[in-house]
């Protein structure tokens, strides 16, 4: 008995292998039909548990939303058991459900048309409620900053309007050149007198740190008699 040569046993490798691929891709797309059926299945199992028990099975669906999910998952196991009796009939040698006007090849592509449809109405719904969210929590921020905003001025109107907020504007307005007056004090020849007198001193600075058009005045007088002082210097 002859042995097989070389290049039969390459052809007999290389056609099992022609024969394998498409089993394998068979394989593959039952896997990926399985996985993707999984949580349709699951919702049309729990409504179909409700109607052996003899409820309304379409009761909790009155939302638009979920009788989308509803018509979704039917149309994708619809287009599952399509597509098994397709794959079916390409195993068994039939060329049923190939050729593009065949009933089959028809309903299947609309079907995908149909489920096309119902995932991009979903999207678009969903896309609708996220920028409804996003919206609802923009307008909520605004409105809580802008009661922020108005209770701050309320406080700081009703802080000012009462005489306590008087007096805390009038100290804060004080303070603002309270540093160079009392430079100008220090200077100031009524206040440092030539018997280095400290109480004096420091009681004419308190009067001059609490009302400014005073020490204002006073600092003109005495600036005026200083000047007038060295003209009579001069003159001596």
């Amino acid at each position: 008995m002859a042995k097989p040569t070389t290049i039969q046993k390459k052809s007999s490798s290389s056609s099992s292998k022609s024969i394998l691929t498409p089993l394998q891709k068979t394989k593959s797309a039952l896997k990926e039909i399985d996985r993707a059926l999984h949580p349709h299945l699951r919702l049309l199992k729990r409504l179909r548990c409700k109607h052996n028990k003899g409820g309304d099975i379409y009761a909790d669906y009155d939302d638009p939303r979920r009788m989308q999910q509803l018509a979704e998952a039917q149309t994708a196991v619809s287009l599952a058991i399509g597509t098994l009796n397709y794959i079916g009939n390409r195993l068994k040698g039939s060329d049923e459900g190939k050729k593009k006007g065949d009933p089959l090849r028809t309903e299947l592509d609309r079907m995908r048309a149909m489920l096309v449809t119902l995932r991009k109405l979903q999207s678009s719904a969903d896309a609708a409620n996220a920028g409804e969210n996003i919206k609802k929590t923009e307008n909520e921020k605004s409105a809580e900053k802008s009661d922020v905003v108005n209770s701050t001025e309320r406080s700081s109107e009703n802080s000012e309007s009462s005489p306590k907020g008087k007096r805390e504007a009038g100290k804060l307005k004080l303070d603002i050149g309270a540093a160079k007056r009392m430079v100008n004090a220090a200077l100031a020849s009524d206040i440092v007198s030539n018997n280095g007198d400290k109480n004096s001193g420091n009681s004419s600075l308190s009067r001059i740190v609490s009302n400014p058009e005073k020490s204002k005045r006073r600092k003109t007088d005495s600036d005026g008699s200083t000047r007038k002082k060295r003209k009579s210097v001069r003159g001596c």
